[in-house]
């Protein structure tokens, strides 16, 4: 599951794929979480514009406070599960990253990890949107798709989020794309993912900041 992710916007995400597209709405975070307002990406008839939306997919069905909303979703059922069909099919974002965390866990903790690409650069998870009425006020959401994780880091954690290479951004955000091969194509990883133990600071959601995705090299004695 990928629970938490960073986006700094230290490029613009100005990507010749998806030109033109207007700067990014200011949105600087190392510790984005689930429930939280982040930028995505969406068609626009034949253009692509940001859009800002809560990080857990919400139904067009009003829900009970208490309901829980799904911040991911399987890339192997995605097109069987009711409250996904109709956004995979004509709802499609890009979910911009500088990395993602995950947790590995043993018998009594959890060891936060930072993962990221091998060159550093910023990349686009793939994710679907939604947008319903909630008591009255029109809400745009999310989720993030997820397939197993690459085997260099299965020992972290046994899911991670499904990132997209940059040709085939426009394809994923397109309307009229024939869905089914492009989530075959992404079953697996297709990209060279790193990760390294970090912090404990980041289980907690109102920490920000640099430090929370630098190298921690020490065991921590206290985590959650």
């Amino acid at each position: 599951m990928c629970g938490r992710y960073a986006w700094i916007q230290k490029n613009s995400f100005q990507k010749p794929e998806i030109s033109p597209i207007s700067p990014p709405p200011h949105s600087v975070s190392y510790n984005r979480a689930p429930g939280q307002v982040h930028p995505i990406i969406i068609q626009n008839g034949k253009d692509y514009k940001w859009s800002t939306a809560s990080w857990g997919l919400i139904s067009d069905q009003k829900l009970a406070q208490s309901t829980p909303v799904p911040i991911n979703a399987r890339i192997e059922t995605i097109s069987e599960k009711p409250i996904f069909q109709n956004s995979i099919r004509r709802r499609r974002c890009l979910v911009p990253a500088d990395g993602y965390f995950e947790w590995q866990k043993n018998e009594t903790q959890k060891y936060p990890h930072f993962h990221f690409l091998h060159d550093r650069n910023a990349f686009a998870m793939a994710g679907i949107w939604n947008s319903s009425i909630q008591n009255g006020k029109r809400i745009h959401s999310f989720a993030i798709l997820t397939h197993p994780a690459s085997s260099n880091i299965l020992h972290i954690h046994h899911r991670m989020p499904v990132i997209l290479k940059p040709e085939d951004w426009t394809a994923w955000l397109a309307q009229e794309t024939q869905i089914n091969q492009l989530l075959h194509c992404y079953a697996q990883c297709q990209q060279n993912i790193q990760a390294y133990q970090v912090s404990s600071r980041v289980n907690n959601i109102q920490q920000d900041g640099p430090e929370l995705i630098k190298k921690f090299t020490e065991k921590q004695s206290t985590l959650w």
